[in-house]
């Protein structure tokens, strides 16, 4: 008898103690959420490379031990795209390329669970644009039509999706016009884009690459303007304090 009630209030304690893991186990929405909220503070220069790089770190980690199946992957591949553009933001860029590949990869591991995830195909499509950027001509060549691909795929799941809208418009928008570059066509896709009620930082840099088109347009009024654009959201951001400079 007195084992028995021993043995209940063991099974007890131990119910209780793992309460609190049951109760504060990282969600969905709380980790998506936390990246949003680091990529805010990092664009602002609120907070500096290596702590923001060290957050998401420990966010992988709750991420992995609380989440599974598209929910993990579609969450690291947002991590290690953030890491990529913080790194690939500094003076070594070619840092960013293994957080790049380890996103796209992780994307491609998230649609591969659920095709119709139009975000999981933008950041495929984002950190794939990256490398690119990096790796030179030939590899562009050779890889262009894939990512153009995911960015096709993930506006047919979703039109509005604006970080989509501003990948596409890049096309156009660096492209030489014997290859379909259209500045003025970029241009119109991220204003239509930028109608959209949008997060922050996809405001940003919807904005910021308006700020780039309208410069190579020669049209240093319509970028200035757009510079007050982006400083109305992120004022201390140090790139489009740097690109004033260039204007």
């Amino acid at each position: 008898m007195i084992n028995n009630r021993f043995h209940r209030l063991v099974i007890l304690i131990l119910i209780l103690l793992n309460i609190p893991m049951l109760i504060f186990a990282l969600s969905f929405s709380e980790a998506d959420r936390t990246i949003s909220e680091l990529t805010q503070t990092w664009i602002n220069s609120k907070i500096s490379n290596s702590l923001t790089l060290a957050k998401l770190r420990s966010l992988d980690q709750e991420i992995s031990e609380n989440l599974s199946g598209f929910d993990e992957y579609y969450l690291l591949a947002k991590s290690n795209l953030l890491k990529g553009t913080i790194k690939f933001s500094t003076d070594k860029q070619s840092d960013s390329i293994p957080f790049l590949e380890e996103s796209s990869g992780q994307a491609l591991k998230a649609v591969a669970i659920s095709k119709d995830s139009s975000d999981a195909w933008r950041i495929a499509a984002e950190a794939g644009s990256m490398i690119m950027i990096q790796k030179g001509i030939p590899f562009i060549i050779a890889n262009a039509r894939r990512i153009q691909g995911y960015i096709d795929t993930s506006l047919l799941l979703n039109s509005y999706n604006s970080r989509t809208a501003v990948l596409n418009a890049q096309k156009y928008i660096n492209a030489p016009r014997i290859f379909g570059g259209d500045v003025s066509k970029g241009i119109e896709i991220i204003e239509n884009a930028l109608i959209q009620t949008i997060l922050p930082e996809d405001r940003f840099f919807a904005l910021y690459t308006l700020v780039q088109a309208y410069d190579k347009k020669k049209d240093i009024n319509s970028a200035l303007e757009n510079v007050n654009r982006v400083l109305e959201i992120f004022p201390d951001n140090p790139s489009i304090i740097e690109l004033i400079d260039d204007l």
